[in-house]
């Protein structure tokens, strides 16, 4: 990692490093708080910790700079904790292992074995690099680092009102250096739980069917990619064993982060040994055109067949009736927008699936541009002959499209000034906590933008080096440029 230190960006990389050592997984954000509020602490900055964990740091401005237009920078403190298969790490106690890797000429940094958290850690380092820059010349500047973005957005959207005074503000939380993005989803969560009625039967046998190397990914981000959910294959072999083999389920494990394309999952099936024999037969025959039907998709997709001690388990009605249940969930892209023809309206992602104490639970993530109503309907009516029980939670707000901001009009004229072409203007389909940040401010002009990162929620998440460079000497030119905008009386 020596060679970052000769960089322009060195001081974010220098700060990224220090947060890569703290455990900051969604819920355990506390150490990484603390440090960043001692870090600006120490350099003079006034620095707060609210009583939700987020951390608020305001820099005055530079003399002559008073009259212009406050400016605030946001990114989230917490991180997706993915390890390797087999991998020990413990995202409690242990520090991230990094490292540099070459990709097609280009250097990222990257994690061993784990997620590298550049999602938002290099947002979080590159917003404290700037605001306590002791040569930069500013208006105003305040930094805002919020916790539990990644599972509940609890941080924004506890985030009081009038806490900020800022008329605008940049989030750093996007992952392609080339668009800027005005606009995002809403969402929410729906989690669904089955009571699962199970009994043993004497001389049956078990059949695990192990279902693994599907490539994953972002709910949002990647989404409309096409990639396999491997909690919904998982449903749709069984289904397809079970309408002609008497099988009874006894568990249904599988995803691992509710906004996470699921890349595993397990069930455990219970039959006759001729049952299950044949079951094996068939599934390997399936496997086979699995391969074939995702090969674009995830090339690596894998299914093996282990036979397994028996355990107590549903009816083949049962099972039948709850597996057609998960087969008929809306999953991926439901509908594209019409405004935005590219960009995706709205979505379902099935991202988590487990059975314990004789209850079938299953976590989904809905997002929408405008409501997730019809999508909420969708879901119900598939569940309901399964007898579920529905529950909505953590619900936030879409982030409306503005294409008259006058900080995007600055930042696009930096750029294209720089970058010899104009940004990509995108609406995100994913979470992010401009929506809800907006609703507390509706008057703040926000854009959001980033560094390239490759494979965020996953093992083989990266983040570019020249990337970093490039975002970071943008923002310099954008807190320069602020006044130029005239402040609001």
């Amino acid at each position: 990692m020596d060679r970052l230190q000769s960089l322009p960006s060195a001081r974010i990389w220098e700060i990224f490093l220090e947060l890569s050592r703290i455990p900051r997984a969604s819920g355990n954000e506390k150490e990484a708080a603390k440090w960043v509020a001692g870090y600006a602490s120490a350099r003079g900055l006034i620095s707060r910790i609210d009583g939700t964990g987020n951390v608020l740091i305001t820099a005055t401005a530079t003399p002559g700079w008073e009259q212009v237009p406050a400016l605030a920078f946001q990114a989230h403190l917490d991180m997706v904790p993915v390890c390797d298969p087999g991998c020990s790490h413990d995202f409690t106690r242990d520090p991230l292992e990094l490292e540099i890797r070459e990709y097609a000429g280009e250097p990222f940094v990257t994690a061993v074995h784990t997620t590298l958290g550049a999602d938002d850690g290099i947002g979080v380092a590159t917003a404290l690099a700037i605001i306590t820059d002791p040569d930069l010349q500013h208006g105003p500047l305040e930094a805002v680092f919020t916790v539990a973005e990644e599972t509940s957005m609890q941080g924004a959207a506890k985030f009081r009102e009038g806490m900020l005074a800022s008329e605008m503000m940049v989030n750093i939380d996007s992952e392609n250096d080339q668009e800027v993005i005005i606009g995002a989803a809403g969402g929410c969560d729906l989690h669904a739980s089955m009571p699962m009625k199970r009994t043993a039967v004497s001389g049956e046998e078990g059949l695990l069917l192990r279902f693994s190397g599907f490539t994953g990914g972002h709910s949002g981000i990647d989404i409309h990619h096409g990639r396999a959910n491997a909690i919904i294959t998982a449903a749709r072999v069984v289904r397809e064993l079970t309408a002609e083999i008497p099988l009874r389920l006894a568990s249904f494990e599988g995803g691992t982060l509710r906004n996470a394309i699921p890349v595993n999952a397990q069930v455990l099936l219970c039959g006759t040994p001729e049952d299950t024999a044949l079951a094996a037969r068939k599934a390997a025959a399936i496997a086979a055109s699995l391969k074939t039907e995702h090969r674009d998709t995830d090339p690596r997709i894998s299914l093996e067949a282990v036979s397994l001690d028996p355990a107590p388990a549903m009816s083949p009605e049962d099972t039948r009736r709850y597996v057609k249940a998960i087969c008929d969930l809306p999953d991926g892209v439901v509908t594209m927008s019409e405004e935005f023809p590219e960009v995706v309206e709205s979505s379902s992602n099935l991202g988590l699936v487990t059975s314990r104490n004789g209850i079938l639970m299953i976590t989904a993530l809905l997002r929408s541009l405008t409501s997730t109503g019809d999508l909420k309907k969708m879901m119900a009516e598939a569940l309901e002959q399964a007898g579920a029980r529905i529950e909505e939670a953590n619900e936030y707000p879409a982030w409306t499209p503005s294409a008259h901001s006058p900080l995007l009009k600055l930042y696009e004229g930096i750029y294209q000034e720089n970058c010899y072409s104009k940004p990509q203007i995108n609406v995100l389909h994913a979470g992010v906590e401009c929506g809800i940040l907006k609703a507390a401010y509706p008057a703040m002009d926000i854009i959001s933008l980033g560094p390239t990162i490759i494979g965020a929620h996953t093992t083989g998440e990266r983040v570019s080096v020249p990337s970093v460079e490039k975002i970071y000497g943008l923002l310099l030119e954008l807190v320069e440029g602020m006044k130029t905008i005239r402040k609001r009386s």
